[in-house]
């Protein structure tokens, strides 16, 4: 995965990448790089879960951090929150 040049990484594995950009949001992004992950990712999206499950609890009253969007783009899914 290319970085981005205004971002900072928090955190990375062989699954998932996490950047602060702009020092402002958080870029968390499942890579997917191997077929199997791949494949996994079409039938269970963990960008998506997560990003309903926060509107969810948000609907029902309880604080969460605030998720603005989630996407794919390729073999890639990504979710963005802002910062605390």
């Amino acid at each position: 995965m290319q970085a981005l040049p205004e971002a900072e990484l928090v955190k990375e594995n062989r699954i998932r990448r996490i950047d602060k950009v702009l020092g402002r949001y958080y870029l968390k992004c499942d890579k997917n790089d191997c077929f199997r992950d791949w494949a996994k990712s079409l039938v269970r999206n963990r960008m998506r879960e997560e990003f309903e499950a926060a509107q969810a609890l948000k609907a029902a009253g309880i604080p969460v951090v605030r998720h603005v969007a989630w996407g794919r783009e390729n073999n890639r899914t990504y979710l963005r929150s802002a910062s605390v």
